[in-house]
């Protein structure tokens, strides 16, 4: 995480920094972490599709599933090949 940090603090809108550390952070299981970083990235760069579909992720795991759905219906539209997506379904 450090490293991204160092990242953002020279670039800071380096959105790729945001969601490599974002990535760190949910699998060190620091999710609520994480979905700030993730939604940070996407305030810089909005077609970032992997940190649209990692954001429904981490809602998920939150247990906020309608707003999941919608990361992920989003991502289906702007990615329909997004194969991520047909394993992660929620109904």
């Amino acid at each position: 995480v450090e490293y991204f940090q160092r990242a953002v603090a020279l670039d800071p809108q380096y959105a790729q920094a945001y969601h490599m550390m974002a990535m760190t952070k949910f699998g060190g299981g620091r999710h609520k972490e994480a979905l700030q970083d993730f939604q940070t990235a996407l305030s810089i760069d909005p077609q970032l599709v992997e940190t649209r579909y990692m954001c429904g992720i981490v809602l998920q795991n939150l247990g906020l599933f309608r707003k999941a759905i919608e990361l992920y219906d989003d991502t289906l539209k702007r990615k329909p090949d997004h194969v991520s997506w047909y394993t992660k379904q929620i109904t």
